[in-house]
């Protein structure tokens, strides 16, 4: 959650690049002016799928774009938020909004559940991943 605050503070355009990220040389126009930015599309891993199961028996709440995720039969696909942002500020706004209002509508799931994927020492991780799949969906959603 640290990230998202940092991402909703901004207040115009943005590049956040990890600490374990180098980058060589000057971040190309073309990157710099694109709408949406992030490292990579990551595809399913066991992770994301052993997430969504823990994630329908255990939250309330979820976002349009994330049900119809959940629901599809399309390949799951999530942003690396290693490196983060975009040319305007209003789709991140957004973004950070929808975040919070997702985990804070299952903050007493979150609390309850403390022998799954959210409770172990690799937490940091698998919420990351639940934000990180969250960008990519909304960004779909949006787009469409």
């Amino acid at each position: 959650m640290p990230k998202i605050f940092t991402y909703s503070l901004q207040k115009e355009a943005f590049i956040h690049l990890d600490g374990d990220l180098f980058p060589f040389g000057k971040v190309p126009d073309e990157l710099l002016n694109a709408s949406l930015i992030s490292q990579k599309v990551e595809k399913a891993t066991d992770y994301y799928l052993k997430t969504q199961n823990e994630l329908t028996g255990n939250f309330n709440y979820f976002p349009n774009c994330i049900k119809n995720d959940f629901e599809s039969n399309i390949l799951i696909n999530a942003v690396n938020a290693g490196v983060l942002g975009e040319s305007s500020i209003n789709f991140i706004k957004e973004y950070c909004e929808e975040a919070f209002k997702y985990i804070n509508k299952n903050i007493s799931c979150l609390l309850l559940y403390r022998n799954g994927l959210f409770a172990q020492a690799d937490k940091i991780t698998e919420n990351m991943r639940l934000l990180q799949r969250f960008y990519y969906n909304l960004a779909r959603q949006i787009k469409r």
